[in-house]
């Protein structure tokens, strides 16, 4: 499934008789489906195996990003260049990265009328059968799991015969419907394999995955109350679990969410939170039992290795449960329910207890051992990717201050011997220009570099390379990148060259 071959197009005339514009295959347009805004998109010649449901004289239609198909009513299909302005004022991120998507093809197309635009294939979704209905249960819930990863697959590994560009996953989901069917058809199954957990969930939201952790939780059924210094993260909840009709409240502090909940996971984005999460949960008091009989994920990524026997320690004297979940992967993976997380501590009881929680966060939960192992092997992982992209980026830096054609490396840098998903995403990212578009972000990537580099002084051992890329990394943040996601190391370096 993964090696499906980019389907090509080419200039072909399609007539249509109607009153409204007249488009041909290839013409960029902006088009709309019922519940969403207008999309940058491009015609198509029909596929044979779409069916177009509507009576009225449509458009089989692409839409850029979404790497989306639909049949769209000709009055819903618009001439690109006329209603550009109108359609990008106020446009979300998503739309705005789709345009940017067609500008290039738009681009390509103009200067080699050759050019192919390269799409992802459409597939056709198989009819229900009995036999399918009749399957066991556990077989269903895996074929769900198997369709809904390696459409992501697909989305993110196909690569143009013609320009070599990767093509990242959809940022966000501006797929959204394709990723809502597969979040409804978990939620169905998840049931049959996995009791749904009961006990109120709390969530205190401070980094890049919090939101999409409690949005995947409100999916499933949990019941969740919440705490974020963000006020827009909290609205987009609050009208998010309004749509699930499923319980879900703020509050105004990490003891009240503490209070009210069985079960917590903590996403800080700092060191500083992190402390801070600590003293308002009462660890730093002896007096202080709030935690007493609660289990306390710990899911920041940031946290020190030298402390965390102090602060396992004082998870025990109070009687809570301390696990660590780190997560393996990026934002959108985080999203879509497709990274993994590693899990150390005392995790077999609360598995038992809370085992939805996970399945609702995660494919996959690999338990490592104790703690401070989980958070070493984090630490050891998140540095080898922090000195690829180091490393990439100053490459890329080097092919386009000293060729002027970075283009040109792309089009064969998936063809090299080293190449893999991450750093193709990554190439794909800075060629978009989608360095606004955080799937990772500088303060936990620089976290566990520290962390290398302080047990490589406590064991005197020399990791020059470590400390480089450290450095790299802490020029981008005093350069103003420290908001906008880890390849804009990319600019950072072209600004320094």
């Amino acid at each position: 499934m993964n090696n499906i071959p980019l389907k090509t197009l080419k200039i072909v005339c399609l007539k249509m008789p109607s009153k409204e514009k007249t488009f041909k295959v290839n013409d960029f347009v902006w088009a709309k489906v019922a519940g969403y805004p207008y999309w940058p998109a491009v015609v198509l010649k029909p596929n044979p195996l779409s069916v177009c449901k509507s009576k009225k004289e449509s458009y089989w239609i692409y839409f850029f990003g979404a790497n989306n198909y639909a049949w769209v009513n000709v009055k819903f299909v618009k001439p690109y260049e006329e209603n550009k302005k109108k359609f990008l004022e106020g446009c979300s991120e998503n739309i705005s990265v789709a345009n940017k998507e067609l500008i290039s093809n738009k681009k390509r197309l103009a200067s080699d009328p050759n050019y192919e635009i390269a799409v992802i294939p459409f597939i056709a979704k198989e009819k229900k059968t009995r036999a399918k209905r009749s399957r066991s249960r556990a077989s269903s819930a895996a074929s769900v799991r198997s369709r809904s990863s390696s459409v992501r697959s697909r989305a993110s590994s196909v690569v143009s015969t013609k320009s070599g560009k990767v093509r990242s996953v959809c940022l966000d989901g501006p797929s959204p419907k394709r990723i809502r069917e597969a979040i409804e058809s978990y939620s169905k199954v998840s049931t049959k394999h996995v009791d749904l957990s009961t006990a109120t969930i709390g969530i205190l939201v401070c980094n890049i995955y919090g939101e999409a952790a409690a949005r995947n939780l409100i999916n499933f059924g949990h019941n969740v109350v919440c705490w974020s210094p963000s006020r827009a993260v909290c609205k987009r909840l609050v009208l998010h679990s309004q749509s699930k009709n499923q319980y879900f409240k703020v509050y105004g502090s990490p003891r009240h969410v503490a209070e009210e909940s069985s079960l917590i996971f903590s996403f800080m984005s700092t060191e500083k939170e992190l402390s801070s999460i600590y003293t308002e949960l009462g660890l730093n008091d002896s007096n202080n039992n709030l935690m007493s009989g609660k289990a306390y994920i710990e899911m920041s990524q940031i946290v020190k290795l030298d402390s965390i026997f102090e602060t396992i320690g004082k998870m025990q004297t109070k009687d809570a449960r301390y696990i660590a979940a780190m997560v393996q992967g990026t934002r959108q993976e985080f999203i879509d329910r497709d990274a993994v997380l590693l899990i150390g501590g005392d995790f077999e009881e609360v598995m038992r207890e809370f085992k939805s929680c996970f399945f609702a966060l995660a494919k996959e939960s690999r338990y490592i051992g104790t703690f401070d192992k989980t958070i070493k092997l984090h630490v050891v992982q998140k540095t080898i990717k922090a000195m690829m992209l180091a490393s990439l980026v100053e490459s890329l830096v080097a092919v386009e201050l000293k060729t002027q054609n970075l283009e040109l490396f792309t089009k064969y840098f998936e063809k090299m011997d080293f190449y893999n998903e991450y750093l193709g995403n990554n190439v794909d990212a800075i060629l978009n220009k989608r360095f606004n578009v955080v799937q990772e972000d500088y303060n936990t990537t620089q976290a566990c570099l520290r962390n290398s580099i302080a047990t490589s002084n406590k064991w005197s051992l020399s990791m020059t390379h470590t400390a480089r890329t450290n450095n790299i990394f802490q020029n981008a943040r005093l350069s103003g990148f420290e908001g906008k996601d880890v390849c804009s190391l990319y600019l950072s370096l072209c600004d320094s060259g």
